[in-house]
């Protein structure tokens, strides 16, 4: 995955992995723990619409200014708490169209942005990174959150 026709497609992929294994869950299935002392299937899907749009807004920055702000909240844990109290009481059908909706905006920017935007590289913190490393951090995310739900998709189903 190096250049911008295979960026947008394994993103492409990607969303719709996660959608397939989010539409084994049941409604109320999302307010449910994912076990003992775990987020529910909500609170970690409004975590990973967060951190798609953090890192959106990041990308926007270097391509916008050719710099990026790397420093990032002093406690995630915190921040990953207080997004999810703030979608808490958000309907079911806002949270999955905001995911969707982010996959489709970071589709979009990347689709929009020249060829030679994927062959760049930039220093985020003390690291250097190209477009395809800094999409391959937030699918990997994803990619641990989704192994999580089909283990406990896999365990319901034996």
């Amino acid at each position: 995955m190096n250049n911008k026709k295979e960026i947008i497609q394994e993103l492409k992929n990607h969303r719709e992995k996660l959608f397939r294994v989010l539409k084994e869950f049941k409604e109320e299935e999302w307010a449910e723990p994912l076990g003992s002392g775990k987020w529910t299937l909500q609170d970690m899907v409004v975590h990973l619409t967060h951190w798609h749009r953090w890192g959106l807004n990041k990308l926007r920055q270097f391509v916008g200014y050719g710099i990026i702000d790397a420093t990032g909240p002093k406690n995630t844990d915190a921040l990953n708490e207080l997004i999810a109290k703030a979608w808490a009481q958000h309907s079911l059908f806002d949270i999955k169209a905001d995911l969707e909706g982010i996959f489709y905006e970071m589709q979009a920017f990347l689709s929009r942005l020249p060829e030679e935007w994927f062959n760049k590289t930039w220093e985020y913190g003390d690291k250097e990174v190209d477009m395809e490393k800094w999409m391959q951090f937030f699918l990997d995310h994803d990619r641990d959150h989704i192994k999580e739900l089909e283990g406990i998709k896999g365990r319901e189903n034996k």
